[in-house]
């Protein structure tokens, strides 16, 4: 899942699988997160890149699809859109068996 706006108090809660992107252009998400049942990363690390890669796919592939000109212009500031973007995953789950599945 990819979610472009504000979360509310506890997201996560109740998440078993999968993972999700989540931007957080007001720098609150920390404190909204349930950090008991997930676990979240910044994706603009050299360690994250394959998640940086599978979100840009999915952008591509979405502006394909629909050509979406909001879509595209988070595509063109790419730099400045990832700084905000969290991967939000299940404290359960392996960062590197969940890029295999979901790749």
């Amino acid at each position: 899942d990819l979610i472009l706006g504000p979360v509310g108090v506890n997201f996560g809660a109740g998440m078993t699988g999968g993972l999700a992107f989540v931007r957080d252009q007001a720098r609150q998400f920390p404190d909204q997160v349930n950090g008991e049942l997930v676990n979240y990363h910044g994706i603009e690390t050299e360690s994250m890149r394959g998640y940086e890669a599978l979100l840009r796919r999915h952008i591509e592939a979405h502006v394909a699809a629909t050509g979406s000109d909001y879509a595209a212009g988070l595509l063109k500031d790419w730099t400045h859109f990832i700084r905000d973007v969290w991967l939000v995953v299940p404290k359960a789950a392996k960062l590197d068996v969940l890029l295999e599945e979901a790749s």
